[in-house]
């Protein structure tokens, strides 16, 4: 059974983002999603065990968030990365097949807010180590479950799958970030749908395609730090104003005179 509500690294995240706003933090660099069992069910850690810092957490939805960057430094218009992998210590899955599930649909940030629509016809494909498809746009999710990795006896993972930002209205996807949501589960035999070990709740992937380190930092932000709205001061009609001096006016005469009758 899936287990819902904030963590402890979720509330403490929330916590600190209340307390201290949004922080300029670099996610140029990526890191892989770090995988455990809790209850049987695929569970990211929430400690990361390559950067030894928490997991980020995108407290508008409260799941974790993995932000990464389509190309490479030294070619950046490259439409695909590698990038996050799975990983886990030793002996934490039975022996096994796991795969990922693509669930809900495309995010695109605008610049000012992340939104369920894209520029033009953009998409994010995955390919799974079998060389199998599954796309993810902003109405959805087809061919959505593709294998990661076999587990062995020394029951842990460690693979990289490739993900594509493609346009199949022109040549070039808009510069921006993209969003996809994915869920993680252990079957015991390929391609089997019984679930040895329970689907994880979803994760997000954000993806970073040709902007710069700062403006994705903002789209980050705006999940990991969201702002509240300032508050609306709602002005005070005249007429309300001189009503309620009024209604003073004679709470106060009453009041005085209910003292002089009980003296």
């Amino acid at each position: 059974m899936k287990k819902g509500g904030f963590t402890l690294i979720k509330i403490l995240s929330f916590a600190i983002a209340f307390l201290i706003g949004p922080v300029s933090i670099s996610y140029a660099q990526h890191s892989d999603i770090w995988l455990t069992l809790t209850d049987n069910q695929v569970t990211p850690t929430e400690i990361n065990s390559e950067t030894n810092s928490p997991t980020l957490v995108d407290l508008t939805t409260g799941k974790f968030l993995y932000p990464t960057t389509f190309g490479t430094p030294s070619n950046p218009e490259i439409p695909t990365t590698g990038d996050p992998g799975f990983q886990s210590s030793a002996n934490t899955f039975d022996p096994g097949y796991m795969y990922y599930r693509a669930v809900g649909s495309l995010w695109f940030w605008n610049g000012q807010a992340w939104v369920n629509n894209v520029v033009d016809q953009e998409r994010v494909k995955l390919r799974d180590v079998q060389y199998a498809y599954s796309f993810v746009t902003p109405d959805g999710v087809s061919s959505p479950v593709g294998a990661i990795d076999q587990i062995g006896g020394g029951g842990s993972v460690h693979q990289h799958i490739n993900f594509y930002i493609e346009n199949l209205g022109s040549a070039n996807p808009a510069t921006g970030a993209y969003m996809i949501d994915i869920e993680l589960f252990v079957t015991n035999t390929i391609g089997g749908s019984l679930e040895t070990h329970l689907s994880s709740d979803p994760v997000r992937i954000a993806f970073n395609y040709q902007m710069s380190e700062t403006e994705f930092s903002v789209a980050i932000n705006a999940l990991t730090s969201p702002t509240e709205p300032e508050p609306v001061s709602v002005p005070m009609p005249n007429g309300a104003l001189f009503l309620l001096a009024a209604l003073l006016l004679i709470f106060g005469s009453f009041k005085n005179r209910r003292k002089t009758i009980v003296r």
